[in-house]
């Protein structure tokens, strides 16, 4: 029997340690996903760590991609080629400098966040994931709470050292410029970035736990942040999610009305009787001003986000990184890709509704409500639905966990 190899040794020593290093990345991975919003010098702090975890997958031969996965991974950075040329030849208003860093960042997050999702469901850690970006956002949650009681109290101290890194003026959180009603961000730069955040985590909880019993607590936590934000898109999402979840228990007869579920209208009345003003004022008010025309936030989102996309640039668009910033990632890919760009991202949309009816339709209305394709909370977002919606499907062919493989090629 021949020796292994230093190599095949390197990488058997690290296949069977992973209780020591996968609780480690999925740490990373998850501090990460919070603070997507925080910015040192050029790059993002999740952009950092997803530079350190992907030299440590590289350096123990764990990046790696299955042939199916790498073939498709092939096209698109083609793709992204191509268009980088068209762009050049055709196109008189694109920047290169732009243009070259878009496409280095997103032939980056492709590989990178493939590579990972690969990594997790190798070594089953899809439920590790969750519960560490659980524990995660409830400190997040914590801060949230926090800062907003200080803001009553008129007191900066906290929030001063999170200016560092994000958005730097006080007036993010009041809800339209009102100060007496403060609105929770947290650690991010916007509340409705915190919304998707929460919303991205809400979804993963109550649609991945299929068979498992959840801690109600856990939702309810989640729920209680996504409403401090005050966003009118994230509460919408959340009461999407509510809604899908109570569906589908009722479809499935799980859901059996019982006298203990009359504390849930009390619970509500006891909580918007005191808060009534605020519902008002932040839900109801801005519904009537949305239906009437007066907030034009909603039409802005929906409609005015497709005004950087005209017949002149409608096949190949502006470019990567061309668009300004805008809240839908559709018109964000048709304004910057054009057709092809736009026909990938539905494409994608598809084989997730495919695999996952209802984290799919989230998935959806989480691209219209936050833009950033570039950005690195959207593809974290991308990863936690990806292994959310195909972890049950794909559970049963999977080979047992850490098994030593006899070809350690990084494509599998």
């Amino acid at each position: 029997m021949r020796k292994k190899s230093v190599i095949e040794h390197w990488i058997s020593y690290h296949e069977t340690h992973q209780k020591i290093e996968a609780p480690i990345v999925l740490i990373l991975l998850s501090i990460a996903f919070a603070l997507s919003d925080w910015v040192y010098g050029y790059f993002t702090f999740s952009e950092y760590v997803l530079f350190a975890i992907s030299a440590f997958l590289v350096l123990t031969f764990q990046f790696r991609f299955k042939l199916s996965q790498f073939k498709w991974l092939i096209l698109l950075i083609g793709m992204i080629s191509f268009q980088l040329g068209l762009q050049i030849i055709y196109n008189d208003s694109f920047e290169l400098r732009i243009g070259i860093a878009g496409a280095i960042k997103l032939t980056f997050y492709l590989l990178v966040i493939v590579a990972i999702y690969n990594y997790i469901r190798r070594n089953r850690l899809e439920l590790s994931l969750i519960k560490w970006n659980l524990f995660i956002a409830f400190l997040v949650i914590i801060a949230g709470v926090y800062i907003t009681f200080e803001l009553y109290n008129e007191t900066r101290i906290p929030q001063e050292f999170f200016w560092k890194f994000t958005r730097r003026d006080i007036y993010s959180y009041y809800f339209e410029s009102n100060p007496a009603i403060i609105r929770t961000r947290s650690i991010f730069s916007e509340p409705a970035h915190l919304g998707f955040y929460l919303n991205t985590l809400l979804a993963a909880t109550v649609f991945y736990f299929k068979n498992e019993k959840i801690n109600p607590l856990v939702p309810l936590v989640l729920s209680i942040g996504i409403l401090l934000t005050f966003s009118y898109s994230m509460i919408a999402i959340f009461i999407t999610t509510l809604f899908l979840k109570i569906g589908i228990l009722f479809l499935n007869g799980k859901l059996k009305w019982n006298k203990w579920m009359w504390i849930i209208p009390l619970i509500i009345i006891g909580v918007s009787v005191p808060l009534w003003n605020i519902i008002n004022v932040t839900l109801i008010q801005r519904s009537i001003a949305i239906f009437t025309g007066e907030d034009t936030s909603a039409r802005m989102r929906l409609f005015d986000s497709w005004q950087y996309v005209t017949k002149d640039n409608l096949l190949i668009g502006n470019g990567i990184g061309h668009t300004p910033v805008i809240t839908n990632i559709y018109s964000y890919m048709l304004s910057d890709l054009g057709i092809i760009g736009l026909g990938i991202s539905l494409f994608f949309s598809g084989y997730i509704v495919r695999h996952s009816t209802s984290l799919g339709i989230l998935f959806i209305l989480l691209n219209i409500s936050k833009g950033g394709y570039l950005s690195s909370g959207y593809w974290f977002m991308v990863l936690i639905v990806l292994i959310c919606a195909l972890t049950h499907k794909q559970n049963d062919e999977q080979g047992p966990v850490n098994k030593i493989r006899g070809n350690h090629s990084i494509i599998d």
